[in-house]
């Protein structure tokens, strides 16, 4: 894949006004403990009746009743059995995360009393056990949630060690019950197959406008809206975000309308900083406000930010972004923490999503993923927003990697973040504690050249599209391999190559081409 830039563009500012996303924090978890150290439900996730109590010890499994799935909800729906059987999950269920676990059942005819699902999940030598009751009258669909046993599990309750067992209990029954009331039908429990992905880290860079401009939203309130936002969809057991030492900025403000005004080399600005980093699995966001409220620079849409796209887990410098950053409102802090999952979606590897003008709310971006298997950006399955408790429906959502005002993830989007977020967080991420020296050099999108930087400090491998670079100074020539990154929005891209420290007066050519320093 080739590394590229991908701009955020905002649609229409009343469509935003009804994002998903937003709203609640993932603290702690607030089930209620029971003796075995485990939780029971509390009775609001959707599809319960009234809380049940603990099941009595000798309480028979449900006599005429099948159950036919189990799914888990942490942002996506994931498959874990269907029709009975198992099934190869559509995504990864992530360890150290909460989550909903839904279990499907098939009545052979309609209860007239409340059934209790029991969910015994035994992970690091502990049982934990949930319970939850429902009186089925038919049988269950993805698309209600009151159809289901639903258990809320605590972020404990999931490891990679887990197993797993279902069991559908009748307290007024009598017998054994029938063995397909549980699942596995054999009653020993099995492998859930939790993955360890990690966390997500985030430093947030304020941009100060030496021109003017507005002040972006840093503070602990608004940061804890745009981490509960980029919680919620993100395969992480958690997201820290961080804020650096405000930059000062001399150049131009961006263009709300203008895709070649300056965002770039702003951008350029956060990316030379994050490659002086070198800590390999951050990712700087700077965060600029060019007016002062997100309505007075975006109320007819705009750009809204700018990211590099790594082709790997490994391309340090290129973990970088810029974005719009307002808050102190819901709507703001929606409009905000949904540009930042984008963009830092982008710094990990991702590109568009294909929504398109054809759907009332959205719009059309550049750089699509070609492999994205859901047609217009849709998320595809359903979805499940444990910040506000709530389902989310794919008729209705569309990927965070799209243009579109209702935004969730599809677990297509979910699997590939988790796979970069696992390699992040791996023993191989290790940087040199020694940096290298280099120059950018800025491509035009007519591919003119211009502006070699000063040098400054790279942790971690540079790649991308081979270039020479040729230093000449009085007559001494040295060439060198640089490395070009092109923009996906604007035309145009950057080439990184390393310094030589005794060219510093030298005429640069780039495949024979003189670089003309900008005025």
């Amino acid at each position: 894949m080739k590394h590229t830039l991908a701009l955020t563009i905002l649609p229409l500012l009343v469509a935003l006004a009804n994002c998903s996303g937003n709203g609640g924090q993932w603290g702690s978890d607030d089930s209620t403990p029971t003796d075995d150290g485990g939780a029971t439900d509390d009775g609001t996730t959707p599809g319960d009746d009234a809380a049940p109590p603990p099941p009595p010890s000798n309480a028979p499994l449900a006599t005429g009743l099948s159950v036919t799935g189990v799914a888990v909800d942490q942002a996506v729906e994931v498959n874990v059995v269907k029709n009975g059987a198992p099934v190869t999950k559509n995504a990864p269920i992530v360890a150290g995360r909460r989550g909903v676990v839904r279990v499907f059942v098939n009545p052979s005819s309609a209860f007239s009393h409340s059934l209790t699902g029991v969910l015994t999940l035994h992970t690091a030598g502990s049982d934990h056990v949930y319970t939850a009751s429902l009186t089925p009258k038919s049988a269950s669909s993805d698309s209600s949630f009151s159809s289901t046993f639903n258990f809320s599990v605590d972020a404990a309750g999931f490891g990679t060690d887990t197993t797993f067992l279902v069991q559908i209990k009748d307290p007024k029954g009598s017998g054994s019950g029938d063995s397909s009331a549980q699942f596995p039908t054999s009653g020993t429990p099995t492998s859930l197959g939790v993955q360890a992905s990690g966390s997500l880290k985030i430093k947030v860079i304020p941009i100060h406008f030496s021109q003017g401009g507005g002040t972006p939203a840093t503070g602990a309130i608004d940061i804890n809206a745009y981490q509960s936002i980029v919680m919620s969809l993100y395969p992480v057991t958690d997201v820290t975000i961080t804020v650096g030492s405000t930059y000062t900025y001399t150049g131009s403000i961006p263009d709300s309308q203008d895709n070649n005004s300056g965002w770039d080399y702003l951008l350029s600005k956060i990316q030379q900083q994050r490659a002086a980093d070198p800590t390999p699995d951050v990712y700087y966001y700077g965060a600029f406000a060019p007016t002062s409220s997100f309505a007075s620079y975006c109320g007819n849409g705009c750009i809204a930010g700018l990211s590099g796209i790594p082709s790997s887990p490994s391309n340090y410098s290129q973990k970088a972004s810029i974005g719009l950053v307002y808050g102190g409102d819901s709507f703001d802090q929606t409009a905000t923490g949904q540009t930042m999952a984008h963009e830092v979606g982008h710094g990990h590897g991702r590109e568009h999503s294909p929504t398109n003008y054809s759907v009332q709310g959205c719009s059309q971006p550049s750089g699509i993923d070609p492999s994205y298997p859901y047609a217009n950006g849709a998320i595809g399955v359903w979805g499940y927003n444990l910040s506000n408790a709530g389902p989310v429906d794919p008729s209705q959502y569309f990927d965070i990697m799209g243009y579109c005002a209702y935004d969730w993830i599809s677990d297509y989007t979910y699997k590939a973040l988790f796979s970069w977020i696992a390699a992040d967080n791996g023993a191989d991420m290790i940087v040199s504690s020694t940096p290298v020296s280099y120059r950018m050099i800025s491509v035009k999108a007519d591919g003119s050249l211009e502006n070699v930087s000063d040098p400054f400090p790279v942790y971690g491998p540079v790649t991308g599209d081979a270039r020479t670079v040729t230093f000449d100074d009085s007559g001494v020539t040295r060439t060198v391999t640089g490395y070009f990154t092109p923009f996906d929005h604007v035309g145009g891209g950057t080439i990184m190559v390393k310094d030589v420290p005794r060219f510093t007066a030298a005429k640069v050519r780039v495949d024979g081409q003189i670089v003309k320093l900008a005025k």
